[in-house]
């Protein structure tokens, strides 16, 4: 699975995590290591969305993100409304078209971590 955040002139770096995520694991591999620290960094950026998958909804992730003053409001439930949704979309869309053509998942992650 691929993990990142935009904003309106800004992005974290792309988050490449194995297997199936679970709260505790997106709260290790990108809330604790790249969440927090990017909006440190960026004190100007005080609001990241969300989609509404179940490790972003957990009460463990949301109880980390209010004890770290992060404010991640839920989308509707229209992915349309989502700009990351659309950075996915332009990043799968540029990868289908990789001359030459992904042969395996070690391609597909060193290309996507370029594109990013």
């Amino acid at each position: 699975m691929a993990w990142a955040e935009i904003s309106a002139d800004n992005k974290t770096s792309l988050v490449i995590i194995e297997g199936i995520l679970t709260a505790q694991g997106h709260i290790d591999n990108a809330v604790r290591f790249h969440v927090i620290p990017f909006l440190s960094d960026h004190p100007g950026i005080t609001t990241l969305q969300k989609d509404n998958a179940c490790p972003h909804a957990a009460g463990v992730t949301t109880e980390l993100l209010q004890a770290e003053n992060v404010d991640m409001p839920w989308p509707t439930f229209s992915p349309d409304s989502n700009p990351t949704e659309h950075a996915w979309v332009y990043l799968t869309r540029y990868l289908s078209l990789h001359d030459p053509k992904l042969q395996n998942k070690r391609q597909l992650i060193q290309a996507t971590k370029e594109e990013w």
